[in-house]
């Protein structure tokens, strides 16, 4: 691969960018395979990012980071596990990448910010139950009268306060919006380890995933249950299809919500009893919907104890509470 093959594609790329492959191509009559190549090259080299226009693939010059701050390796590593931003047009971000960007932005000092998203990510860690997921039941038990469940678990929190949205809450939330498979692996990976073990911790009967209200070509819950493989009897729960479709997280009023769950979550009559049920949601808002879906299988006989498990979710976070702890 020639040095000045790669330098003409890299000016190419800063002059006209956004660029796609075909491009580059056209423009510098090279084969399909060598230009991919040199691409991949100078991913690799962090020289170029790459983001997605569906169904397109573009590709421009890699933003540089101030060199005036420095994170420790400990900080780096801590913001690639935890951190990712998409914009508007897909494009992905590396962590440091985009936290300095964003500090930048809002005129916050790095080093500063920096801090403070390692104390909120070690409160956080705190609340961390078996298999690394977070233990939020006394926190619901406040804010849910007559709480229908016995643990409330979820991998992650969903916004990290003025941080933006955790890696995994990023990932799972494109991966509904964009259809993407490819994302929709990426939360896989990341969850399956935690589910695995999760499963080995507990006595599990059975399992029960909500069941969705929008049509998707592509469903998460139904790629979560076909990848987390778990081996459970399922418990089958319906959701009431209307004229009118009106998504849980659309309703602002409490009371609104709770009849939106009681009346359109359905239990199917010929499902089995079981001692301990695992109900499983992506998503939650209000946590009226699992509270009332296990209210359904209660009332049914057919769970007698529940734990939820999601895979993100919001508490309550000040910086004042996080500090006192």
């Amino acid at each position: 691969m020639k040095e000045s093959t790669r330098k003409w594609i890299l000016e190419f790329i800063e002059k006209k960018q956004p660029v796609r492959p075909v491009d580059i191509i056209d423009a510098a009559w090279l084969s399909e395979v060598r230009v991919h190549a040199i691409l991949n090259y100078l991913l690799k080299e962090n020289l170029i990012t790459r983001f997605w226009s569906r169904p397109r693939v573009y590709y421009e010059i890699a933003s540089k980071n101030d060199e005036t701050v420095s994170f420790s390796r400990s900080e780096e590593q801590l913001l690639k596990e935890k951190y990712l931003y998409i914009d508007a047009r897909w494009k992905r971000y590396s962590s440091v990448q985009w936290f300095m960007q964003w500090c930048k932005k809002w005129n916050h000092n790095p080093q500063k910010k920096i801090k403070d998203y390692l104390q909120i990510m070690e409160y956080t860690d705190s609340l961390r139950w078996t298999c690394w997921l977070i233990n939020a039941y006394d926190w619901f038990s406040k804010k849910i009268n007559d709480p229908q469940l016995d643990i409330l678990l979820f991998l992650d929190i969903y916004q990290v306060m003025e941080f933006w949205k955790s890696k995994l809450a990023s990932l799972a939330y494109y991966a509904k919006q964009s259809q993407s498979q490819a994302l929709v692996k990426e939360v896989i990976n990341l969850t399956k380890e935690k589910i695995t073990c999760l499963q080995s911790e507990n006595d599990f009967d059975a399992v029960c995933f909500i069941p969705r209200s929008i049509p998707r070509e592509l469903q998460l819950m139904k790629e979560l249950k076909r990848w987390w493989k778990i081996e459970l009897p399922n418990v089958l729960l319906e959701k009431a299809m209307r004229d009118i479709i009106v998504p849980q997280k659309s309703l602002k009023n409490t009371k609104e919500r709770i009849l939106n769950a009681r009346e359109t979550i359905l239990v199917w009559k010929n499902n089995w009893k079981y001692n301990h049920v695992l109900l499983i949601d992506d998503f939650v808002w209000s946590g009226w919907t699992m509270n009332e879906s296990a209210r359904k299988l209660r009332d049914a006989g057919i769970a007698k104890r529940i734990t939820w498990l999601s895979l993100v979710w919001n508490i309550d976070m000040k910086y004042e509470v996080i500090k006192e702890i």
